[in-house]
């Protein structure tokens, strides 16, 4: 692959990304992608029970607004919905840019990014793979909590820089946007990680190639940042049709030579 400039082709990974999202949701049907998604015993029911105490958070949103609901025509109801979906917005940006609670739900996730990854690539591939064993599942889940602690370190260094910087420029009212778009970016570094851990890429390469698709990582990390917090289901949802999503893209790139990996099909 030829050099890439610093954040690679943006627009055309951007259009990717979206291509993906398009096609996860009628892939996950046909394929039938959620079987055996139990079968990883304890570890996916705790999920469950974790993803529901999370969306609690925004359970409380919405019975708020059932609550003030009183539409008199078509416009008022409209406005009601906005405020429903700022409302969401606000509650997950506030829940998620205090710490690394988007961190904590991706690795207490990974059995679903795990399972949703793997059965995407055997159906793109055309194989079947072996059934993975706890080792497996362990080296994964340890990634995970190593690459997302990188993540949150990087997010925490950039959005100080951001800070720092806006401030000399006395421009601090682009200090949300910006560290909301920077949020999304490690996201779906992320998640793009995932991929890669397939080639035995070291964090800080796996990075290094997220900047370069730059465009991706952005997309899919505004996907799963808004469907996290979508109420209750949302801690489930996001990692499983994000990943799936994710593998869509990359697969696609990597065919087309558009990242430095080798794949044999």
């Amino acid at each position: 692959m030829q050099d890439q400039p610093l954040f690679g082709n943006v627009l055309r990974d951007i259009q990717l990304g979206v291509k993906a999202l398009r096609e996860a949701y009628p892939f996950v049907r046909r394929h039938r992608l959620w079987i055996g998604v139990l079968s990883y015993g304890w570890m996916s029911k705790f999920l469950l029970v974790v993803a529901f105490i999370i969306g609690l958070n925004f359970l409380a949103v919405l019975v708020n607004w059932f609550g003030s609901l009183h539409p008199e025509g078509p416009l008022s109801y409209g406005a009601s919905l906005l405020d429903l979906y700022s409302g969401m917005f606000k509650k997950g940006y506030h829940l998620f840019s205090l710490g690394g609670m988007k961190y904590l739900i991706l690795i207490l996730g990974e059995v679903l990014i795990f399972h949703a990854a793997r059965r995407t690539m055997e159906v793109l591939k055309g194989t079947k793979e072996a059934a993975p064993s706890l080792k497996d599942f362990m080296k994964a889940q340890m990634r995970m909590i190593e690459i997302s602690l990188a993540a949150w370190a990087f997010e925490l260094g950039v959005t100080i820089l951001i800070s720092i910087a806006l401030g000399f420029m006395h421009a601090d009212w682009l200090k949300s946007p910006l560290n909301w778009a920077v949020q999304c970016f490690f996201l779906g570094a992320v998640m793009i990680d995932g991929y890669f851990e397939h080639y035995k890429l070291k964090y800080k390469a796996s990075f290094t190639l997220s900047r370069q698709i730059a465009g991706l990582a952005l997309v899919l990390g505004v996907t799963t940042y808004l469907l996290l917090s979508i109420p209750l289901i949302g801690a489930v949802v996001a990692p499983f049709f994000a990943s799936i999503a994710t593998t869509l893209a990359l697969f696609e790139m990597e065919i087309k030579g558009w990242i430095p990996l080798k794949m044999k099909i």
